[in-house]
């Protein structure tokens, strides 16, 4: 009777084991994206940093880009957040070259809650990749996609496309891909304001 009541006792041990890897693995389940909350708009630059200058007029006096989505995670704490960005755009340098801007975020010991992720796209960039001068179409009316990351694995994933409903829903793998371009909150003229407003960031080395 003991023998038999051991080998059910390992055996629900195994099974609950394999039940919480599999678990683990399942993607969506900790990370969602709040419906209606990825945007990409004009950013004002705020105030204590938009001082005019008398001789030399600086970028920050142009319009910014800023791409923000808003996220909800289930466990107590999550170790690693990893939020990709992806924005497509023309490279006027290289006769408009279809282009898609990356960029990614890894935010570290996320709370249970909602959450914000953020990518900022500076002027000359909006320049150079919004189109050439005479006939820039702006950022506002972008494609944009955005991927939640936990553990290597896809948790949520979700794309605005704006251009038109014929484009190809795959755009973000079609284009050559150029990262650098957009700006994390820590390299922006928002850092330190908005601090309280991301979790903490991973540092990139």
């Amino acid at each position: 009777m003991n023998t038999m009541m051991g080998r059910l006792a390992v055996a629900c041990v195994l099974l609950g084991g394999i039940h919480s890897i599999c678990s683990a693995q399942a993607p969506g389940d900790n990370i969602k994206i709040i419906n209606n909350s990825l945007k990409l708009d004009k950013a004002n630059v705020p105030n204590e940093v938009s001082r005019p200058t008398s001789d030399v007029a600086k970028e920050l006096s142009d319009d910014w880009y800023v791409a923000e989505v808003k996220f909800s995670t289930q466990d107590p704490i999550t170790e690693e957040v990893q939020v990709k960005f992806y924005i497509d755009g023309l490279d006027s340098l290289k006769n408009d070259l279809f282009v898609v801007l990356t960029g990614e975020e890894t935010y570290v010991n996320v709370p249970k809650g909602e959450h914000y992720a953020v990518m900022y796209l500076d002027p000359m960039a909006l320049l150079r990749y919004g189109g050439k001068k005479d006939k820039a179409r702006g950022f506002k009316k972008s494609n944009l996609h955005i991927e939640i990351l936990s553990g290597g694995q896809v948790q949520d994933k979700l794309s605005k496309n704006q251009l038109s409903d014929k484009d190809d829903p795959n755009w973000f793998t079609a284009g050559q891909a150029t990262p650098g371009v957009l700006i994390g909150v820590k390299d922006s003229p928002w850092w330190p304001f908005d601090a309280r407003r991301y979790n903490r960031i991973k540092p990139k080395n």
